[in-house]
């Protein structure tokens, strides 16, 4: 499905969901215009009187001069996405209050996401404060900020003046100009930073298991999740990240697989079902190049791009050997039992030295909650190969454990490192009532 078909669904669902008071009083909800491709969104506060009879953001006075900064860089509005922390005018042109912007926040959070620029650009500071609520838009104006946020997928923002406020204080103008040259050597770093990854790293989903608890005759990669198999969304998590072929490994019923994804795709085939650990060493002809392997689940498709680009840029930062995605939970109950059966982080002080698969872990070890999520593993490529063959397959099912590389790498001294992620995040689905559950927490 195209961006503008997807846009027009989200903002016909939220325009029947939403209860904020301003809908009552609004001529109509102004949603967000422009590229739905574009690798830069422009934040405003609230629609005002124009917006509000004309049903378009940034169509006033202001929006005059949001045409105009534009102009200056090489821009177009149609180059761009604008959009506004809240959908519908507040009366008299005042300030929405807290529980109105909060009102609009997810409706807001998944438009973004739809869109996944590369940079939002924070207009004003009822913009700059829904993500940053403790600064002060004349202190931080012009700064480029970098967080990673839970529910969103873009992590560069950059605030600046609301065009009104030039409006009303002419000097702001100087500024705003200032701040707006600056964007397109802000978008071309950004656009390096992904280059770069590109160029060094390849992603490995390992997608060839059969799925028996999920009880359909689907090979488990394949059973759609929101109307699309699972394996798709985890290519398309590749793809935002700046790696649009990934290898993706295939075993059981490989063909079908193969034909629902696209043939054109990077496979490699498992012919037997060893391992995660021998599913990965399949790859290594494919991967000699690359420094870095980053190796993803297809059936765990909630991991967010941004958590993936974390890792890999905590795991160059401390030259570690392997960097893995944990999770705390606080615990095994209601829709968290799905984290039950995964594997035990063991530490000595703050450090990991190793991964006990459930199966294989004792009654206290059992205990522990910070749990292994399985949905990302970032690799030094060349240690991975020279250690992939030492993994044994010494447990209770026979199999060769990706995870026994935590143990290798502890027993060699080198370094481990983990990023943690959200319980919701590192969910995943081996079952229909675990796949019920993922479906609540999918964007």
């Amino acid at each position: 499905m195209q961006k503008n078909k997807i846009l027009q669904e989200l903002n016909k669902k939220w325009h029947k969901k939403c209860e904020c008071d301003l809908k009552k009083t609004a001529t109509k909800a102004v949603f967000g215009y422009g590229n739905p491709n574009a690798d830069i969104v422009f934040i405003g506060e609230a629609p005002g009187k124009n917006e509000d009879n004309k049903g378009k953001p940034f169509v006033g006075a202001s929006g005059k001069i949001l045409t105009e900064m534009l102009s200056m860089i090489g821009l177009k509005r149609e180059d761009v996405y604008i959009t506004n922390i809240v959908k519908y005018r507040p009366l008299e042109n005042r300030d929405p209050t807290p529980k109105e912007k909060e009102d609009c926040k997810e409706w807001l959070s998944e438009e973004l996401n739809v869109i996944n620029p590369k940079m939002i650009v924070l207009l004003g500071r009822h913009s700059l404060n829904t993500f940053f609520s403790e600064y002060n838009i004349s202190k931080v104006r012009g700064r480029v900020f970098k967080k990673t946020f839970l529910n969103l997928n873009t992590k560069y923002f950059y605030p600046i003046y609301h065009p009104s406020a030039t409006i009303y204080n002419r000097s702001l103008l100087i500024d705003l100009k200032k701040d707006f040259k600056k964007i397109p050597k802000i978008l071309e770093k950004i656009k390096k930073e992904k280059m770069n990854i590109k160029k060094k790293t390849q992603i490995v989903i390992l997608a060839g298991g059969r799925g028996k608890r999920m009880k359909s005759h689907l090979p488990k990669a394949i059973v759609p999740l929101k109307g699309r198999p699972m394996l798709h969304h985890l290519v398309d998590i590749s793809a935002k990240i700046g790696i649009p072929k990934p290898i993706i490994i295939v075993g059981h019923k490989a063909e079908k697989v193969k034909k629902e994804i696209g043939k054109n795709n990077n496979f490699v085939l498992q012919k037997e079902s060893l391992g995660t650990a021998h599913a990965v060493l399949c790859a290594k002809q494919k991967c000699k190049t690359y420094d870095t392997i980053v190796v993803l689940s297809s059936d765990q498709p909630n991991v967010r791009p941004e958590s993936i680009l974390e890792s890999i840029a905590q795991h160059d930062k401390l030259k570690s050997k392997i960097t893995l995605t944990t999770t705390l939970v606080p615990n095994f109950k209601d829709w968290r039992q799905y984290f039950l059966v995964h594997g035990r982080i063991l530490r000595k002080g703050n450090n990991i030295v190793g991964i006990k698969e459930y199966k294989d872990a004792d009654e206290i070890e059992r205990k522990i909650k910070e749990v292994n999520t399985g949905c990302c593993y970032v690799f030094d490529a060349k240690w991975l190969w020279q250690n992939l063959n030492k993994v044994k397959n010494k447990n209770v099912q026979k199999e060769y454990y990706l995870t026994d590389l935590v143990k290798i790498a502890n027993d060699q001294k080198e370094k481990i490192g983990n990023y943690k992620i959200d319980n919701r995040e590192a969910l995943g689905a081996n079952s229909k009532e675990e796949l019920e559950v993922l479906e609540k927490f999918v964007v």
